[in-house]
């Protein structure tokens, strides 16, 4: 991957972790699933699915 493409997907994944709501950063995509997967569960108890 080149350094430009790197850096892009970077940034993308910070935008993607505080939109999934993590308060930092995730260090790899095991974290980033953890983070998306219990603001999912919260989301839909929220909505009473």
């Amino acid at each position: 991957m080149t350094t430009d493409l790197r850096k892009a997907h970077d940034k993308l994944d910070k935008i993607v972790d505080v939109a999934f709501g993590a308060t930092k950063a995730c260090f790899n995509n095991d974290e980033r699933l953890e983070v998306f997967f219990k603001s999912y569960i919260r989301m839909t108890k929220e909505l009473g699915l």
